[in-house]
């Protein structure tokens, strides 16, 4: 995925409404869409709730994924065998004895 770079110095702009389209067009959530255009999750929401969809509702709200459809998650397998407890706890109690 290609990332969206800003021009001019950081602190004080403004994002276009055809800049948040764009970036959902090309993520898969609102935190997804923050980094794709390179800013913080808090400006993209403050942005994304001021711009309105043909609908009448906030590309902020019509961009939600709460149900993380589609998202890559971190898993936990393997966990198990990086950490072997059972034979940690059975050290322990064999040099406790």
């Amino acid at each position: 995925m290609r990332r969206f770079k800003r021009q001019g110095k950081s602190g004080s702009f403004n994002v276009m409404q055809s800049e948040i389209e764009h970036a959902m067009k090309n993520s898969q959530s609102n935190r997804s869409a923050a980094k794709f255009l390179g800013l913080h999750y808090n400006t993209y929401k403050k942005y994304a709730k001021m711009y309105f969809n043909k609908d009448g509702v906030s590309l902020f709200e019509a961009h939600k994924n709460q149900a993380g459809i589609g998202l890559k998650h971190k898993s936990r397998k393997g966990y198990k065998e990086r950490y072997p407890l059972e034979e940690y706890w059975q050290d322990a109690s064999r040099s406790s004895n």
